[in-house]
């Protein structure tokens, strides 16, 4: 058994805020099957699918917080050992790369949008529009920091509206006022709240096949096929909280990329019957339901007679 996807109930019921006996009816009336600890048979444990959104991730936070603080008491930390203590997997050669190069955490199809907002934001913040002061900009008579908004809006053209520059700033603003966000990842939040977001079109399929995004897919299965039976819409927050998560561990490093629902559901229903029914629901549904089906010999090919 996975200890890695699965919690002792007291300590569940910690996270969940609830007494032990409480959750235990909760799991109950879901048909949640508690498990024996191996190793101690009165302890009963539970699949970490069947958590609530906050409580998975206030226990994301805890193994994450703990994993960290033991890796930086060391003096040096192999991969191995940070595999071990994470709760996810390390990154990748290429997230390695990211994240020791700042310049490319930002995707490359991102960078002419990252360059014209970086110019906007710059000549709107470093009092930039004194010097057209009394001049006139693109017919626009600069005698206020608003004036030179407006100019910069029609000198930028189509996409570049004064709502859409006074709302970039004021998400700028948020950011640096936010003493919840250290000093060195405040950039990454801003770049990561004002970055265009993945088009609800976009196939899952061809989302989660990127090398990037690829241990999504995986994790989100891990998290659906359990004997839980967390419905598609939970799953997803659940991934979305070891996104969160894992983006908090590494900082400014790597800015990953977040699923939509329909993606993730896009996935799922292309799993097939049999082995939604083995993970879910056990195996002696398997063998009622799907079992009885499946032809244990191939048909006979008839003769061809030349």
């Amino acid at each position: 058994m996975n200890a890695a996807q699965h919690l002792g109930l007291k300590e569940m019921a910690q996270f969940e805020g609830v007494n032990p006996k409480t959750l235990q009816r909760r799991l109950e009336r879901k048909h949640i099957i508690l498990a024996d600890d191996p190793e101690d048979a009165r302890r009963k444990l539970v699949p970490v699918s069947a958590m609530s959104g906050r409580a998975y991730q206030s226990w994301m936070e805890v193994k994450a917080g703990a994993a960290l603080q033991g890796v930086n008491g060391q003096a040096a930390a192999s991969a191995n050992t940070l595999q071990d203590l994470l709760p996810f997997a390390t990154p990748s050669q290429k997230e390695r790369a990211l994240r020791d190069a700042v310049p490319l955490a930002i995707p490359k199809r991102f960078r002419p949008y990252v360059d014209r907002w970086s110019a906007i934001v710059g000549d709107c913040t470093n009092g930039t529009w004194q010097k057209f002061h009394d001049q006139s900009l693109e017919g626009v008579t600069v005698r206020s920091r608003g004036d030179f908004i407006r100019a910069t809006a029609k000198l930028q053209g189509k996409g570049f509206s004064v709502a859409s520059i006074h709302k970039t700033l004021k998400v700028l603003k948020e950011v640096n006022h936010n003493p919840d966000i250290p000093a060195n990842q405040k950039m990454a939040e801003f770049w990561s709240r004002i970055l265009p977001k993945n088009r609800p079109g976009r196939s899952g399929h061809s989302f989660f096949t990127d090398d990037a995004n690829a241990w999504q897919r995986e994790k989100l299965l891990s998290f659906y096929l359990t004997e839980a039976k967390c419905s598609a819409r939970h799953a997803h927050r659940l991934l979305l909280n070891e996104i969160d998560a894992k983006q908090r561990a590494w900082g400014a490093g790597h800015l990953y990329q977040r699923p939509t629902l329909a993606m993730c559901r896009t996935i799922l229903k292309d799993l097939d019957s049999p082995t939604v029914t083995f993970a879910r629901e056990g195996p002696e549904a398997y063998r009622n339901k799907c079992s009885p089906y499946i032809k244990r010999r191939p048909p006979k090919t008839p003769a061809i007679s030349l």
